[in-house]
Formats: C-alpha cells, sequence, structure tokens
C-alpha cells in the first residue's frame, strides 16, 4: 500500500470532529515547504551576513570581482578541463540510461 493510499484510510477513520484539524495540519504544512522552497532558491540563508563579517569587500565589490576574473583574457578557459576522463564511465549513453532506470 502507498503512502498516498496509507493516508487517505487512515482519514477515512478520523472522527468528523478530526478531520478540521488534519486539514489544518496539512495546509500548515503545505505552506512550510513553500517557505523552505522560496528560501532555498533566495540563495543560501546567511551569506551576506558571513560575507560581511569574513571578507574584506562588500558583496558589491567582490562581484565586481570575479567578473574582472572572468573577463580576464590571460585565464584558461573551462572547456580546457573537457574530456579528461574520456571512457571513465565506459558507454557514456548506456551509463545515463541506466541512471535514468534507476528512477523509475
Amino acid at each position: 500500500m502507498s503512502d498516498t493510499e496509507l493516508l487517505i484510510k487512515e482519514i477515512q477513520t478520523l472522527p468528523t470532529a478530526c478531520v478540521h484539524e488534519a486539514l489544518e495540519f496539512i495546509a500548515a504544512l503545505k505552506q512550510k515547504r513553500l517557505q523552505d522552497m522560496n528560501t532555498a532558491s533566495s540563495g543560501l540563508p546567511g551569506l551576506d551576513s558571513y560575507i560581511a563579517e569574513n571578507s574584506p569587500h562588500t558583496i558589491a565589490e567582490a562581484l565586481q570581482i570575479a567578473a574582472a576574473r572572468a573577463a580576464d583574457p590571460s585565464r584558461k578557459p573551462i572547456s580546457r578541463h573537457f574530456g579528461t576522463l574520456p571512457g571513465a564511465f565506459g558507454n557514456g549513453v548506456a551509463y545515463q540510461r541506466a541512471m535514468r532506470d534507476e528512477w523509475d
């Protein structure tokens, strides 16, 4: 029996007075999940304060430094690292299929 089926079965056995409480709990879980997703998508929690305490640069300065480094023509591109593991996973297509099949 799946978790969903088990949950439905349990809800069906609840007294009517408890169904409203269960619905409120589910709504609270959904709200918490939404807040967690919003926090995760907004970046790393506390990153601003960490940078402020541990870096000699402001966030704007750090971004300018990073942009200047990225634009430096003397830097070697990251693509020089591509293909450094040829054949490490055997047949790449077969490896990817096997990985995807684990999800099904």
